[in-house]
């Protein structure tokens, strides 16, 4: 039976092209998931500036000191939830990378 002949390099292009197809596909998904946090991100922050208002608008007034602290509660709320929201959502993305990357790194050794 006659021999078969691979081409030189040919599945060692072929995984590199793969390879990096994946890594342009991981990356567009990123960047597609940071402009959906940034959206999210000028929803909170237009929220927090009218609940400012709001406060700074109770504060002139003169009303009841439990619906100020109240209102100002709820500001902070946000703001703590909006920022736990963005850096867990940043650290998983860092870390799928990391991890795809290691794995990654691991095949081709």
């Amino acid at each position: 039976p006659p021999c078969k002949r691979r081409k030189a390099g040919g599945d060692n292009a072929a995984a590199c092209r793969r390879l990096r197809n994946r890594r342009r596909e991981e990356r567009t998904a990123l960047y597609e998931k940071i402009d959906r946090h940034i959206a999210e991100r000028d929803i909170f922050l237009e929220r927090i500036s009218e609940l400012q208002n709001e406060v700074q608008g109770l504060r002139r007034s003169g009303a009841n000191i439990d619906t100020r602290l109240a209102k100002e509660n709820q500001l902070l709320r946000m703001q703590v939830t909006n920022l736990r929201s963005a850096v867990r959502s940043l650290v998983e993305g860092l870390n799928n990378v990391s991890d795809r990357l290691t794995a990654t790194e691991t095949e081709i050794l």
